[in-house]
């Protein structure tokens, strides 16, 4: 205890430093009965910005996660995305936990930013065509299945056709050019 509360005052002395928050919160998860852990990585998130604050929050949403907590685990990862909206790394992990659940406008809303973050190549080309597929096949998203055929670099004639088609379907004869 003694331990924690001088983290505690070196936190509050050196706001900039990690290395006491780093030590009161691993004190903290290995002495639960001292204090809480998600308060203190909370606050050492809330004293951080972009990156730094991104994985003070992605560590916090992994210990709610392991604490069963799937819902405030999620919550807060959205958070860390966006603190840090170029993350692959936390973007993917929302796709795929909202994939699990089957959250279909969670997965398209999240995969659309995962498509348009990543360099262009291979891969965006298969995350563009996901978010097509997720648009089209469950949610009846026309306006962001058209979005994702538009951004591929390489469309098949078929997905030439079918972003013809959702043009056609909406009224948007700019797009038909």
């Amino acid at each position: 205890a003694r331990a924690v509360a001088w983290c505690e005052r070196m936190n509050e002395a050196y706001p900039d430093s990690d290395t006491s928050r780093r030590m009161q919160v691993d004190l903290l998860k290995a002495n639960p009965h001292v204090g809480d852990v998600r308060q203190a990585l909370r606050a050492w998130a809330d004293a951080r910005e972009g990156g730094a604050r991104a994985a003070v929050l992605a560590e916090l949403a992994d210990h709610l996660r392991a604490e069963g907590d799937q819902q405030g685990s999620l919550e807060v990862l959205a958070e860390a995305a966006e603190a840090e909206p170029t993350s692959e790394v936390l973007l993917q992990q929302l796709v795929d936990r909202y994939t699990a659940q089957g959250d279909w406008q969670s997965v398209m809303v999240w995969l659309e930013r995962l498509a348009f973050v990543t360099e262009p190549g291979p891969l965006r080309e298969e995350r563009l065509r996901r978010l097509v597929e997720v648009a089209t096949d469950y949610l009846d998203d026309p306006a962001v299945a058209a979005r994702g055929l538009r951004a591929l670099d390489k469309r098949t004639e078929a997905e030439t056709r079918h972003l013809a088609h959702l043009y056609a379907q909406s009224g948007d004869v700019d797009g038909l050019e």
